[in-house]
Parts: structure tokens; C-alpha cells; sequence
């Protein structure tokens, strides 16, 4: 019996976006070599077509960490990822 393999979903979350800086340039790379499906949640997103999905939260970068919560718990439970992959700020502590 031949079975179909999902392909795998990761959730890049940043506060912001770009390839061309060292954050952005990891998450760049990740999409580039890791097979499955790459979706982010940000504040602001340059060259973003590499995903399959882009939430923009609708924070300030500087207070992201402290007030996104509800929009990136609205985001997970959208997408509902196999991976969520925290770049900085205090939610990587949990």
C-alpha cells in the first residue's frame, strides 16, 4: 500500500523580516534547504515570497514580544504547523 507523505510545516516567527540580515539570512537559508511548507508571522516582511503564507502582526516591532500574543496564537491555530520556529524575544523561554 503506497501512502502520500505530508510535507512538513514550519512556522518562522521574527520580528521582523529580512533576508539580508543575520536573523532573516538563517530563516532564508532554512526555507532554502528544508523541504515542506514555510509560512511567517512578523511585524514587517521584506521579500517575503518564499513562503507559503505571511501574517503581519499589527504591533509595533519594539513591543511585538509583549502585545502579539493573541495574533500569533491566532496564527499557529490557523496554520497549525508541525514546527514553530521563535527567533528572540522572550517567548523562546517557554
Amino acid at each position: 500500500m503506497s501512502q502520500t507523505a505530508r510535507r512538513l510545516s514550519v512556522l518562522h516567527v521574527i520580528a521582523g523580516f529580512d533576508p539580508h540580515e543575520a536573523q532573516g539570512a538563517t530563516i532564508a537559508s532554512i526555507t532554502a534547504h528544508l523541504p515542506g511548507e514555510h509560512h511567517l508571522v512578523t511585524t514587517t516582511a521584506r521579500s517575503p515570497e518564499r513562503f507559503a503564507s505571511v501574517t503581519v502582526l499589527d504591533v509595533p516591532m519594539r513591543s511585538m514580544w509583549d502585545r502579539a500574543a493573541p495574533q500569533l496564537s491566532a496564527a499557529v491555530a490557523a496554520i497549525r504547523p508541525d514546527v514553530v520556529h521563535l527567533h528572540g524575544g522572550p517567548f523562546t523561554l517557554y
